[in-house]
C-alpha cells in the first residue's frame, strides 16, 4: 500500500513535469539551431569561394594585343559567311552568270533564271551550313578546335573551287555551293568556341562578338563589291556584268532596293 501511494504521489508528477518542460525546451531551441548551422554552412562555402576564386592579373592594355589579334584572324571566319550572303545576291543579276546557268528564251532574245533554279542556288548554302554545323562541328572534339577549324576550311575552299571551275553547268555550281556551305557551317561551331576558350576572361564577350562583326562586315563588303562591279561596267553594259537596262541610273536604284530587300 504505502509503495503504491509513493508511485502515485507528488513525485511521479514533478517528475512528468520536467520531462514535459524539457521537451518544450528542445522544440523551441530547434530553429534556432537550424540558423546557426546554416549561417556556419554559408560561412564555409564562402570560404571556399574565395581561396578557388583567381584574381586577375594586373597587366597593361598592350600584354593583351597579341591575344586579340589571334582571336580577330579566328574571328575572321565569320567574314566568309556574311561574304557569301552579300555577294549572291548580285551574282544572280549579272549578264554572264546567266548566260552560263540560265535559260534562253526565245521570245524575249534573253538568258534567265527560273524561280526554283535560282531558289535552290541561293538557299543550299544556308542548308549545307546547317548541316555543316551538326556533323563537322564534332571535328574540333576528336582532333582540337585547331585542327577541326583546319578541316572545316579545307572543305570550304574545296567548295569555292568547284563553283570556279564551273563553266556552264549550273548543277556544278550547285554542288559547290553545297560543299562550301559545309564548310562555313562547321566555322561558325568552331571560330566562336575557340574564341571563347583562348581569349582572357574579361575580354572574352568583346572578342566572341567579333565573329558577329566579320559577318556583318563581309555582308557589307559584298555589297559594296556588287554595286562597284555595277558601277564600273555602267557605261557599257552590253559587255558587262549585269544585264543591259534602258535608264542606268533607274537600273542602279532598283537593283540596290532589291539587294537590300533581299537580305
Amino acid at each position: 500500500m504505502s509503495s503504491e501511494k509513493v508511485e502515485g504521489g507528488p513525485s511521479s508528477s514533478i517528475s512528468n513535469d520536467v520531462a514535459v518542460n524539457d521537451d518544450v525546451h528542445s522544440q523551441l531551441s530547434t530553429p534556432s539551431q537550424d540558423k546557426v548551422a546554416d549561417d556556419l554552412m554559408s560561412f564555409q562555402n564562402d570560404q571556399a569561394a574565395a581561396e578557388n576564386s583567381v584574381d586577375i592579373p594586373q597587366k597593361p592594355a598592350s600584354a593583351y594585343v597579341g591575344v586579340s589579334l589571334l582571336c580577330a584572324m579566328i574571328a575572321f571566319g565569320g567574314f566568309v559567311f556574311g561574304w557569301d550572303t552579300g555577294t549572291i545576291s548580285g551574282f544572280v543579276a549579272q549578264t554572264d552568270f546567266l548566260r552560263r546557268f540560265g535559260s534562253y528564251s526565245h521570245t524575249t532574245d534573253t538568258y534567265y533564271l527560273s524561280n526554283a533554279r535560282t531558289g535552290l542556288v541561293v538557299s543550299i548554302f544556308n542548308i549545307g551550313c546547317a548541316i555543316g554545323g551538326i556533323t563537322l562541328g564534332s571535328l574540333g572534339d576528336m582532333y582540337g578546335r585547331k585542327i577541326g577549324l583546319m578541316a572545316v576550311t579545307v572543305v570550304y575552299v574545296i567548295g569555292i573551287l568547284i563553283q570556279i571551275c564551273s563553266f556552264n553547268k549550273w548543277y556544278q555550281y550547285f554542288i559547290g555551293r553545297i560543299i562550301s556551305g559545309l564548310g562555313v557551317g562547321g566555322i561558325s561551331v568552331l571560330s566562336p568556341m575557340m574564341i571563347g576558350e583562348t581569349s582572357p576572361k574579361h575580354l572574352r564577350g568583346t572578342l566572341v562578338a567579333c565573329y558577329q562583326l566579320m559577318i556583318t562586315l563581309g555582308i557589307f563588303l559584298g555589297y559594296c563589291t556588287n554595286y562597284g562591279t555595277l558601277e564600273a561596267f555602267s557605261h557599257n553594259p552590253t559587255d558587262g556584268s549585269f544585264a543591259a537596262m534602258p535608264d542606268q541610273t533607274a537600273a542602279k536604284t532598283n537593283y540596290l532596293n532589291e539587294l537590300f530587300l533581299s537580305y
